[in-house]
């Protein structure tokens, strides 16, 4: 696990669960003879419930461990090294368990809990090169409308470029 591109080893801590809820939905609607209409739809924030095992040499490094984690978790950008998406957002809560002395690696351990409220979910940026074809068709994998800025650098050889399907 990453947060804001620091692995959390760096912090002698390691992912034991992650739960990643759904965005809720707030709607607004109106029911008509037949059908209802939809006047207005706030999409908000979506749960993410994380829980760490931290270790440190003593107390005072796993509560410093523990401390770095929190300040660099307010506002983050969490990346699971197996999901491919990467969500922002900040911490709700936290809440550490000292566990006690780990036999295996005589370090102290606890148990960090930590309450995201994510806001954006989303994949890393592709670039995609095409040279000499004459169509290059560009999916975006999804179910939401999503912005996306297309650059588009010619070569030298191009005299036309036509974009359709805006």
């Amino acid at each position: 696990m990453y947060i804001n591109n620091i692995d959390i080893v760096q912090f002698d801590a390691e992912l034991y669960s992650k739960q990643i809820g759904t965005k809720e939905i707030n709607s607004e609607t109106e029911w008509n003879r037949k059908k209802f209409l939809i006047k207005d739809q706030q999409k908000l924030s979506l749960p993410l419930n994380v829980e760490l095992i931290v270790k440190g040499e003593d107390i005072n490094i796993l509560e410093k461990n523990i401390s770095n984690i929190i300040k660099e978790s307010q506002k983050s950008s969490i990346k699971f090294k197996d999901i491919d998406f990467f969500l922002d957002g900040i911490l709700k809560s936290s809440s550490p368990k000292y566990i006690g002395k780990d036999l295996m690696d005589d370090k102290e351990t606890s148990l960090l809990n930590l309450d995201f409220e994510v806001y954006y979910k989303y994949e890393q940026e592709k670039i995609i090169n095409f040279n000499k074809s004459n169509d290059l068709t560009i999916f975006v994998v999804g179910n939401d409308t999503t912005p996306a800025i297309v650059e588009i650098t010619p070569s030298i050889d191009v005299a036309s470029v036509n974009i359709t399907g805006f």
